[in-house]
């Protein structure tokens, strides 16, 4: 997959696949990190009002402005909490917020920073180290020389949603042979994500959960 190249991105071919999706409105608290791969969380942003303005940065050498670092602070707060409140796990002993993307393309709007529609991992294994790197810069040794670590995504909406709902899914209800290693291929740097090609197995789709 080619992206921010001066012609539009080549995306993989994508093939339509029925699952179930369940609203989960009223039962938030049933699901776990641990157990499920993700997790909600009720949080009131204190830059609400700015949120849907902040810029999208390009790796770590790109300053932080005031605003974005003050939302950055906020998330790891949050995120220190949440993770401090799991069962079976330890606690953090270090986090680093290592960058945002603010989706906010209209309606018909070409871009690569609108919704995605496509079931999807963001990053590999495999991806996971450079990722570090290049948001980290000589921080990252730090976090690497530890004996694991891992990248968790947070997602917020930065105003009321109305259209295109966020899903996840349930980590137990897929099998790693259902993953399909996708290059990401930039000018400058190549990444890789996971997509999902399920097999035939209707007595157990996996489920959608927004």
């Amino acid at each position: 997959m080619f992206l921010a190249s001066p012609e539009p991105p080549k995306w993989a071919p994508k093939v339509d696949s029925p699952v179930i999706v369940t609203d989960v409105t009223g039962d938030e608290e049933k699901y776990k990190l641990l157990q499920h791969g993700f997790q909600f969380a009720k949080h009131t942003s204190r830059y609400e009002a700015v949120l849907p303005e902040l810029k999208n940065r390009d790796g770590c050498r790109e300053a932080l402005d005031e605003t974005t670092k003050a939302h950055y602070d906020e998330m790891h707060e949050l995120l220190e909490e949440i993770l401090s409140q799991q069962e079976g796990l330890p606690k953090p002993s270090l986090i680093r917020v290592l960058m945002h993307t603010n989706r906010v393309s209209q309606v018909g709007q070409k871009g690569t920073l609108g919704p995605i529609f496509n079931v999807h991992v963001d990053q590999s294994a495999s991806a996971a180290v450079p990722l570090a790197h290049r948001w980290l810069g000589d921080e990252a040794e730090e976090l690497l020389a530890k004996p694991r670590f891992q990248i968790i995504s947070m997602w917020r909406p930065c105003k009321p949603i109305t259209r295109d709902p966020f899903a996840v899914t349930d980590a137990n209800t897929i099998a790693e042979s259902d993953y399909v290693k996708v290059p990401f291929i930039y000018p400058e740097r190549t990444s890789e994500l996971l997509e999902e090609c399920p097999a035939e197995r209707p007595e157990k789709p996996h489920r959608c959960r927004p």
